[in-house]
């Protein structure tokens, strides 16, 4: 109005300054004309900047009816704030769910044309399904007016064409997704009644219903309620078995055709029912529903009323792109919630709850929290310092018994055990040292080394000590006199003891009397050498016979060449010549004689150990030599690959003698039973790394599968007459020599006995 009277006011002056100009031979009357047709256009004008937009509001089912009359309350309110210009509105109830039969229409459409026959609406809003499909039969009634269709769901969008004209604010309704919320907030939901009446919207939802719903028939049974008068659907609400859900579509008219206010209807069913209800729209929120991805309707009224202010603003519908509402966070009351017993950990991400009832605990929580944490830590300290005191008594009492049961250990232990700390005090020993030295357990501790063994045997352990005391790890032997007198052999440990950093603060001494311990290793020794000496001469005098006949020959011959010499020296005219040469056969053969007794006696011989750098070669030369006649004898024919140039070897030439002998003697005795052609041994050395092998091979009947190992066990034999001791001698006398023997059998039949002994340190 201000802008109106402004503009006119300006006019005014413009006339008046017109009129000033007029040239003078004007007649008088025409000053006056022009001013009032002046004026007529300035009030005309006016009138016309004053009046108000008209706005057509068609309402599909009346007055107060959600969840429509949200979307037309909001819609009006921001239209009427946010308009710069007056606006008059004009709200029509189509009744729609009363009166759907097209010729029931026909009062309504007089009524529209003969109330705007003479000012058509500036713009016609249609709300809800039903007054869309009004306005689309009847678009004849306003051709020219921009119509607005808000809240109309998209589902009803599929059944026909949008006038020309006219714009859509569809609404996304997701069926399926309120399924999905029943299902999150009750995950056993075997059974959901729907909640629909009979008037055609409500039938047209019950198709849709039954189409989304379809998805879920495999695990949910759907029942629906709309043919049934709302007392009997109230009842029938109230007795729904477990594990059931109802679902609240609309009720407009119940099966009985009696007109129902949904949002009564609504509060009354959530009141009856023993099962938690659902619903789609928000106007129903607070009323008892549980909620979900509710339909906004006044978030789409905010949203229309901005639409419709452009088009009263001249925007064209054709240049306007309107965008599909929906739901935005999930909404859930949290009255419902509590009532059901739904736990908030069921509801979806970013979820919003209202209506959360303040319980003490939520109204003084912290209150709550800091009283119980303080009479926790009160408590806990309380707890803390008895179990502490317990602990401690109970740790003091295990450590009482653990150095009891400590000192009882070692006490019965025949060994020296002793803690010493840096300045070589006693700080623990064992009833051992009573024995030892003399001296009891408990007068030694505080004492010296000196003062509880002595100055000679302090004088000779010394040296360890300090190596100990250094951090070192330290083990020695000797002998040693006891105060006593009594002379032993001592092996000792001393390990240092340190702290965090590293530091000698005093080490532990363990040390053995193990005076009895070598006398057994001596004894078992000389047995064992006693062992050894038994078994040559035992496999000597196998090899007698053969012996025999090696000395015979020479002695033959010697006889044979003595003879002729006597012959010789008989006859008128000895020839010396001859006789010169029947005398060297002679000491030929003599040697001969002599060299295999001399064999046979150093086999023989019993002596100590000694331990010098041989040729492995020469030991399986000098035993091939002695064993000749045996092998002549068994018509074994026995070959020797012998590597030249190979590295000595530390051993006792006897023992390893006794080594070669008898591997070749078994490889004989494994072919006693083959023809006499095929009855070869042969003897090879090589050299590998740092190792000398040997190793004999023939042509036998192998080692039996699993006795590879068994086979150097004593006493086992695989020969009728044996004693099972030959291999086992052989494998000690390797062993002591820092060597391995292993047997394995050849591929075209036979076994090789192998060795593997030490190369021997070039000395300098």
């Amino acid at each position: 109005m201000l802008f109106s009277t402004s503009v006119m006011i300006s006019v005014l002056s413009a006339c008046t300054m017109t009129m000033r100009t007029l040239p003078a031979n004007w007649p008088a009357k025409w000053p006056s004309l022009y001013a009032l047709a002046v004026m007529l256009f300035i009030g005309q004008w006016a009138f016309a900047a004053d009046t108000p937009k008209r706005v057509l509001l068609l309402d599909s089912f009346g007055r107060n009816v959600a969840p429509i009359s949200a979307l037309i309350s909001s819609f009006r309110t921001e239209l009427s704030s946010r308009s710069p210009e007056p606006i008059d509105l004009h709200e029509v109830s189509l009744e729609m769910a009363r009166f759907a039969q097209p010729e029931q229409e026909l009062p309504c459409v007089t009524i529209l044309r003969e109330r705007f026959s003479t000012q058509p609406p500036d713009l016609v809003v249609t709300f809800g399904n039903p007054a869309f499909a009004f306005i689309r039969r009847h678009r004849d009634l306003f051709p020219a007016t921009p119509a607005l269709v808000a809240g109309v769901p998209e589902q009803a969008l599929r059944s026909g064409a949008i006038p020309e004209n006219t714009l859509v604010v569809p609404v996304s309704v997701n069926l399926a997704g309120m399924v999905d919320d029943i299902l999150s907030a009750l995950p056993g939901t075997v059974n959901i009644e729907v909640v629909l009446g009979t008037s055609p919207n409500e039938i047209f939802w019950l198709n849709e219903c039954r189409r989304a719903f379809d998805a879920f028939s495999n695990r949910i049974q759907f029942s629906y309620l709309n043919q049934l008068p709302f007392k009997d659907m109230r009842r029938h609400v109230a007795r729904l078995p477990p594990n059931s859900a109802v679902f609240f579509g609309m009720l407009l008219v119940d099966g009985a055709g009696v007109p129902q206010d949904p949002s009564e209807a609504l509060r009354i069913l959530c009141e009856s029912a023993n099962s938690p209800v659902f619903a789609l729209n928000e106007s129903y929120f607070g009323s008892g529903i549980v909620g979900g991805r509710l339909i906004p309707e006044r978030a789409v009224g905010l949203y229309s009323a901005d639409i419709a202010l452009r088009l009263l603003n001249g925007e064209p519908a054709a240049a306007i792109k309107t965008q599909s509402q929906s739901s935005s966070a999930p909404l859930y009351d949290g009255r419902a919630l509590q009532r059901w017993g739904i736990p908030e950990t069921r509801l979806p991400q970013g979820r919003i709850i209202q209506f959360s009832q303040a319980s003490l605990w939520g109204l003084y929580r912290w209150h709550i929290l800091g009283g119980v944490g303080l009479l926790l830590l009160q408590g806990g300290l309380i707890a803390g310092l008895l179990l502490q005191r317990r602990r401690r008594a109970t740790a003091e009492h295990g450590l009482q018994q653990s150095e009891r049961r400590l000192r009882m250990v070692t006490d019965a232990l025949p060994v020296l055990i002793a803690y010493i700390d840096a300045e070589l005090r006693y700080q623990f020993n064992n009833a051992a040292y009573v024995e030892w030295f003399g001296v009891n357990p408990e007068k030694a501790l505080g004492r010296t080394m000196k003062e509880v063994v002595g100055e000679s045997l302090y004088q000779n352990l010394l040296p360890h000590v300090e190596r100990v005391l250094s951090g070192e790890p330290v083990r020695h032997a000797h002998d040693t006199a006891l105060p006593n007198g009594r002379r032993i052999s001592i092996e000792a440990i001393y390990v240092p003891d340190k702290d965090e950093r590293g530091a000698v603060r005093g080490f532990y001494a363990m040390a053995m009397d193990v005076t009895e311990r070598n006398s057994a290793r001596q004894e078992s020794k000389r047995l064992q050498d006693e062992l050894l000496h038994a078994s040559r001469i035992t496999t000597t005098g196998e090899l007698v016979g053969a012996l025999a006949h090696e000395i015979n020959q020479p002695l033959a011959a010697i006889m044979s060449n003595a003879q002729a010499a006597r012959r010789y020296l008989n006859a008128p005219v000895p020839d010396l010549t001859e006789i010169g040469e029947i005398l060297g056969d002679i000491v030929k053969e003599d040697a001969r004689a002599g060299e295999v007794i001399h064999r046979l006696r150093a086999l023989l011989k019993k002596s100590a150990i000694e331990l010098e750098s041989l040729d492995l070669n020469s030991v399986f030369n000098e035993v091939n030599g002695l064993l000749h006649s045996d092998a002549v004898i068994r018509n074994v024919n026995v070959s020797l690959d012998l590597e030249p140039n190979l590295p000595m070897v530390r051993g006792d030439r006897i023992q390893l003698q006794q080594v070669a002998l008898n591997l070749i003697l078994n490889a004989f005795e494994a072919m006693s039973g083959c023809p006499r052609g095929e009855r070869r041994v042969l003897v090879r050395t090589w050299r590998k790394e740092s190792d000398v092998l040997a190793a004999v091979s023939d042509r036998g009947r192998g080692v039996p599968d699993g006795d590879a190992e068994r086979i150097f066990k004593p006493f086992y034999t695989t020969k009728p007459q044996g004693l099972g001791m030959g291999l086992s001698i052989t494998r000690s006398i390797v062993v002591r020599h820092q060597g391995r023997i292993w047997v394995e059998n050849n591929p075209g039949g036979g076994a090789t006995f192998s060795i593997s002994l030490p190369a021997a340190t070039k000395g300098p």
